[in-house]
């Protein structure tokens, strides 16, 4: 025979406890900051480097000075500008550490004339940073508040071209495919 049940009525909610002003246990307390939410526009474009690369090298070897990348990459980024009509002008960027340097660089007509501009950048300048990065360990840096285009780190002939800052989506479109344009075709930047 099962031993008869007895209805157990379910036990009463225990009542929060009220904070009295002695209390500092529960005295309000303010909310925390909620974290700001930083948004950085990027855009990329993978980009055949090669050319450029190769190019570089016949100057070095024409003008008996070493010329790199970087003046091409600067006068592919300054006749970008021109030909989408962007309003800004480029500046020589530079890592120093962790921080980023932009040096106002003269207007040249030819690659030879930017050469000898980038050498002489001494000024602090704000525009399009131009910046860099096939020698380095990166393919992209970002840094928020800044408009940067850099060229990222070379891989078998290629890098990323990484453009960010306030920019139309479409005009950011536009302008990678023409600094790709140009790296890719050397001989226009004569």
């Amino acid at each position: 025979m099962l031993p008869a049940t007895e209805a157990v009525a379910p036990p009463a909610p225990i009542p929060a406890p009220t904070p009295t002003a002695t209390s500092a246990a529960f005295a309000p307390t303010e909310a925390a900051p909620s974290p700001k939410m930083l948004r950085v526009q990027a855009w990329q474009r993978l980009v055949e480097i090669g050319p450029a690369q190769n190019a570089a090298q016949t100057l070095s070897e024409a003008w008996r000075m070493e010329v790199g990348l970087y003046p091409l990459l600067y006068r592919a980024v300054d006749k970008a500008l021109a030909d989408t009509q962007t309003p800004l002008r480029p500046t020589r960027g530079s890592l120093e550490g962790d921080e980023l340097k932009s040096l106002r660089v003269a207007p040249a007509q030819s690659l030879r004339g930017a050469l000898d501009s980038l050498r002489m950048a001494s000024d602090p300048a704000e525009g399009l940073v131009v910046l860099s990065l096939v020698d380095s360990a990166f393919d992209q840096v970002i840094f928020p508040g800044a408009a940067t285009l850099t060229l990222g780190r070379a891989s078998e002939g290629h890098a990323l071209l990484s453009l960010s800052g306030p920019m139309n989506a479409n005009l950011a479109g536009k302008l990678l495919e023409r600094v790709a344009y140009y790296l890719e075709r050397p001989i226009l930047l004569a």
